[in-house]
Order: C-alpha cells, then sequence, then structure tokens
C-alpha cells in the first residue's frame, strides 16, 4: 500500500492507497506490437547512412512504426543509402524501472510481462492520481486504507486518432493523459474542430473517440474555419486546458461560439 499524508487542521494522519480487488489497469489495443518490447505504438530503430553533406557514413536513432518507416525518417534527414538498421530495446533504466515495480507493488498493482518503462509509468500514475474510491477502512495501524478503481483508459477510437496523428504512447495511457497529448499538439484548425467535437460529446453525453468517424465531421471543420477568421474565438480555444474538453466551461468565447454554431 501506498502512503498519503492528509493534515486537517491539527489532526494528521496517513492515507494508504492500494487498487480495489477485482479491478485491474485496462489496456488499449491497436494491434500493433513493438519490436523494441513493452506495450507501447512504436519501435526505437537505429539508422546508418551516407551523410550527403559530409559524405560519411551517420547513425541516428528514430522512433517509428516500422523499419521502413525508420528508413524514411533517415532519408529526411539526409542519408542516403546503403542503410544499416538495427532495432533497439527500449530504455531499461535499472533505477527507474525498480522504483516503477516498487511502487506498482505498494499500490497492489501486478504489471504485465514484459512492460517498459513507459508502461510501468501510466499504469502506476492510473492507480495513484485516481480518486473513484470504492471503499475505505482503518487498519491495524490507525490508518485509512482507500481502495481505488483506476483512472480509465482511452477508448480504441480516441487512441486510433491519437495514433494517427503521431503521437507516441503506452497502451495503458489514460484517457486524460492522451486527451492532453492530443490538444497539446493539434494544429490550430484541427484543434477548433476537435473542441467543438468534444463540445457536442459533452451535450450528447457521448464518449470522446475519433471526430473522422462521425456524421458531422464536415460541420465540425466548418465551425474551425469560422474560427479561424475570428481571433477571439481562436484565442478562447487556444486558452482551453484539456480539463475543457471534457466539461467545457459554458461561460467561455469558445463554447459560446459552438453553442451558436451548432444551436446548443
Amino acid at each position: 500500500m501506498a502512503k498519503v499524508s492528509v493534515s486537517i487542521q491539527t489532526t494528521s494522519y496517513n492515507v494508504d492507497v492500494i487498487l480495489a480487488d477485482g479491478e485491474s489497469v485496462s489496456m488499449v489495443d491497436l494491434g500493433y506490437k513493438s519490436e523494441s518490447g513493452g506495450y507501447v505504438n512504436w519501435s526505437l530503430y537505429s539508422v546508418k547512412g551516407k551523410n550527403t553533406t559530409t559524405n560519411r557514413m551517420n547513425t541516428k536513432r528514430y522512433k517509428a512504426k516500422s523499419r521502413d518507416s525508420a528508413i524514411q525518417l533517415a532519408k529526411t534527414d539526409g542519408l542516403v543509402e546503403p542503410f544499416e538498421i538495427t532495432c533497439l530495446p527500449h530504455s531499461c533504466d535499472p533505477e527507474k524501472r525498480r522504483y516503477f515495480l516498487e511502487k506498482l507493488n505498494a499500490y497492489g498493482v501486478i504489471p504485465p510481462d514484459g512492460a517498459v518503462i513507459d508502461d510501468l509509468r501510466d499504469i502506476l500514475d492510473r492507480v495513484r492520481y485516481s480518486d473513484d474510491i470504492i471503499s475505505e477502512e482503518c487498519n491495524h495501524n490507525g490508518n485509512v486504507v482507500q481502495y481505488v478503481r483506476p483512472i480509465p483508459g482511452p477508448n480504441v477510437e480516441l487512441a486510433r486518432y491519437a495514433d494517427d496523428m503521431g503521437l507516441n504512447f503506452s497502451s495503458y495511457i489514460s484517457a486524460p493523459s492522451l486527451l492532453s497529448q492530443i490538444v497539446f499538439t493539434l494544429s490550430e484548425r484541427e484543434k477548433a474542430a476537435f473542441f467543438a467535437y468534444c463540445v457536442l460529446c459533452n451535450q450528447k453525453m457521448d464518449d470522446i473517440g475519433d471526430l473522422r468517424k462521425t456524421e458531422f465531421v464536415d460541420r465540425l471543420y466548418e465551425f474551425a474555419d469560422v474560427a479561424l477568421s475570428n481571433q477571439d474565438i481562436l484565442k478562447s480555444i487556444a486558452g482551453r486546458n484539456p480539463d475543457d474538453y471534457l466539461k467545457p466551461h459554458k461561460g467561455s468565447k469558445a463554447y459560446r461560439a459552438v453553442a451558436d454554431f451548432f444551436n446548443l
């Protein structure tokens, strides 16, 4: 169990947090298996090729889906044939790995076989930052024990959308963390369309998924084009934090613009 210290006025006590019985940290399966190991959506490659500027052989590392993709990245960097490509294992810092394994054990979590550091970190975060308390009790030491449900992971549609954007993440990432990555990566037009999509999802009480698969995708981009022509709306959208995509602030100019456009 992991301990959290709580102080209320003059009373201090420890809170032990542990994954509730019957609960597990789910993964989102996109059908990709990393050649470097683990449950992440990329592999790590070392590519050696000739540098056209120096006429010497250079070696560069790339995160990519496949060997062919890594070679294309090398070509973009100015390397030319002949290429030598090697798949590398993901980072395995012994101290970091030991730290995460010890923390997971304290929270009552057994990680999957073959998990790499990125996986372990996301699994841990989904338990230790959860506020979904199923039950609590006092143990023999007088500490409060909270049994929690892990933070949910993303659905396949949202994960596929992020994957197609080129984002790197573990299959064990939490839905809020992946949403944050998406929001901070999108271009202005894509962000405007995605924000409008999230507002509509909230209105309909639907899960946020892949806006490209929605029946009103054309309207979303029509709204985005309107937003691009209005600096006040664009600035308001840029100022929305990821939480606003889950629970939109109805007083913002960004929300009001979406509401007016879609007659909410």
